[in-house]
């Protein structure tokens, strides 16, 4: 499965193909369910970094991305869809995503559920590190470039 596109993605597109992520949302397993509101809001340079997976029109996958400072990125929501997943759709599209924001940061962050065993190998597989715990999250970064 290599026929898949990974492009950025706009506003009007959340909107025209809701209810691809609305499914893949309900679908997935998240601990907070994002509705159309969550996905339109405006971050720091997120309609120039987030990305979407898709193979023939179908949503695959995305990514919702800011800027939370000149050399920090950071992952809001990182969706494979559950169809698909396990046949290594997660890790490249994430190392697609790596290998863009190589160029201009220098970390990538992202909050997980701390009880989310699986999510954190996957995520540990893929280079990151633990940056702190809280009561119910887990901070991981992944160094992307060092000076």
């Amino acid at each position: 499965m290599k026929d898949f596109q990974i492009i950025s993605i706009s506003p009007a597109f959340i909107y025209r193909e809701w209810l691809q992520f609305e499914h893949l949302e309900k679908t997935s397993g998240l601990a907070l369910i994002w509705d159309i509101t969550n996905f339109q809001r405006d971050l720091l340079k997120k309609w120039k970094l987030s990305k979407i997976m898709i193979k023939d029109d179908q949503l695959m996958g995305y990514a919702i991305l800011s800027e939370k400072t000149v050399n920090c990125v950071h992952l809001h929501r990182f969706v494979i869809n559950p169809l698909h997943r396990n046949k290594g759709l997660g890790s490249t599209f994430l190392k697609n995503l790596i290998a863009d924001l190589k160029i201009s940061y220098k970390l990538l962050s992202l909050k997980i559920d701390k009880n989310n065993e699986f999510t954190e190998a996957f995520y540990q597989k893929m280079d990151f590190f633990r940056i702190y715990d809280e009561e119910k999250s887990l901070f991981m970064g992944c160094v992307l470039k060092s000076d």
